[in-house]
């Protein structure tokens, strides 16, 4: 399967679980969150994901561990969405943007700053509180939203298209991605490329064309408007709007 990471690093037990737990409850069917308790060994699971072609949305960093020189040295890639998780300070905090530890413990405080400002880490958040904190899953929506926006603008194209070269099916999807102005490749069933992109996504043998997005949805033989419900499209061109060949 190709479904994006989300990587969570502490190396404290209790931490950990709960962070584990909100992120998989929530996200749990679309991402695949992988936990590690030490910097090292989360470089050695981002580098391998990175040799395997796995998207990684987020990393998730405490506090207490930003400054540790294995965090700092470590070569993690980028294109991820670095999140440092900051103790929440109890119910007294006054907002989920500014949480009361940033203002009581200057220890925290100077941490955030000093990572933000050398581009360590991209946001911070309060970890998260109960079992439905709305406030925590907010702000890690729309950093999801954003990575998702950047890797399709930037880092690739935002679809794949395995399919048969001469297929109508298969000219008929790349036209519509081109209208919408959605990048994708194509890779023919029988390269080596599209092989491999069938049995990852679950679906060799499947019908084809199959359609592969950047989040790791796959789509057998898709219909037009299953397509625009993938990439949030209200509509599509007239001429364009058929349903699946069978």
């Amino acid at each position: 399967m190709t479904e994006p990471v989300m990587l969570v690093l502490d190396d404290v037990p209790e931490e950990l679980d709960e962070l584990r737990g909100a992120l998989r409850r929530r996200y749990g069917l679309e991402y695949v969150v992988i936990c590690e308790s030490s910097a090292a060994a989360a470089s050695d699971r981002l580098a391998r994901l990175a040799a395997d072609g796995r998207p990684v949305a987020i990393v998730c960093v405490p506090a207490a561990m930003i400054d540790t020189a294995a965090v700092r040295s470590s070569p993690w890639p980028t294109g991820f969405k670095r999140v440092l998780i900051v103790p929440r300070g109890g119910p007294s905090a006054p907002s989920l943007r500014v949480p009361a530890a940033l203002l009581h413990d200057e220890s925290v405080a100077q941490s955030v700053l000093r990572s933000i400002t050398l581009g360590v880490v991209d946001t911070y958040l309060p970890s998260p509180h109960g079992t439905r904190d709305e406030g925590f899953h907010l702000a890690v929506s729309e950093l999801l939203e954003e990575w998702a926006r950047d890797s399709a603008a930037g880092g690739g194209p935002a679809v794949h298209i395995v399919g048969q070269q001469q297929s109508a099916r298969s000219h008929e999807l790349r036209d519509v991605l081109t209208r919408n102005g959605i990048p994708f490749e194509f890779f023919p069933a029988e390269s080596d490329r599209g092989r491999l992109l069938l049995e990852r996504s679950g679906h060799a043998g499947s019908a084809l064309p199959v359609v592969i997005t950047y989040t790791g949805q796959a789509l057998a033989d898709p219909k037009t408007d299953e397509l625009a419900a993938a990439f949030g499209l209200a509509t599509l061109p007239a001429g364009h709007r058929r349903g699946r060949r069978r």
